[in-house]
């Protein structure tokens, strides 16, 4: 049933009067199922910078149409993060179709002006994959 209402709500449709007895019908049709979108990462600079042995925590909003569960994984280059997966129920969008991603990076011991962090958003039938450049010094 839910799936039923889904659909219908996906048909606007608006009825124009041409003549008495004409009717324009004109409907937009939704993508039924978009890729989630990352909206922002936070802090937002590119690279983000970091010492040696620092930590940060990193938030990456995203969106989701559909408000689908959602299934994440997030992949240092090296040392690690926390934590390395996860998934947000369809119940933790905000009004506007938003959620975020909260996690917290381990730089490594040595200098890295390459270090990168993948993560990866998947909502059952789309993927989207996000790099976040870090410049570790």
């Amino acid at each position: 049933m839910k799936k039923i209402i889904l659909i219908w709500l996906m048909f606007l449709i608006s009825f124009s009067w041409v003549s008495a007895t004409n009717v324009l019908v004109t409907a937009k049709v939704w993508n039924l199922n978009s890729k989630p979108i990352v909206i922002s990462v936070n802090p937002s600079s590119n690279p983000r910078f970091l010492p040696v042995n620092g930590t940060q925590n990193y938030i990456l909003y995203f969106q989701d149409d559909e408000n689908d569960e959602i299934t994440y994984t997030i992949t240092p280059d090296t040392w690690f993060v926390t934590p390395t997966n996860g998934s947000i129920p369809t119940n933790e969008y905000d009004e506007s179709n938003w959620a975020y991603i909260n996690f917290l990076y381990s730089a490594p011991s040595t200098p890295n002006t390459t270090e990168k962090v993948i993560v990866t958003i998947n909502d059952g039938t789309n993927v989207t994959i996000k790099q976040i450049n870090l410049y570790i010094y």
